[in-house]
């Protein structure tokens, strides 16, 4: 795993996971270039799950996972396009 650094991402909300009745569970963002980082579970996740499909800007520390998957670990976030 790599050492987290802090970025800013720009980009759009997506589902990742879900349960057996099919409630979204996990989100990502998907930003420019087909890059996505999936979100970790902290205090913002819930409130990401409500905003899937939208537009936010995201400041995080970013890690990248033994398999090579990029994760964030949110600290802000802002709404860009309500839905």
């Amino acid at each position: 795993m790599s050492a987290p650094h802090e970025i800013t991402l720009i980009g759009i909300v997506t589902a990742n996971a879900w349960n057996g009745d099919n409630d979204i569970t996990g989100v990502a963002i998907a930003v420019d270039g087909e890059r996505e980082y999936v979100i970790e579970k902290n205090e913002y996740h819930d409130d990401l799950i409500r905003l899937v499909r939208q537009e936010v800007e995201l400041t995080g520390k970013v890690t990248k996972s033994d398999k090579g998957k990029l994760k964030v670990s949110v600290t802000s976030f802002r709404v860009l396009s309500p839905e």
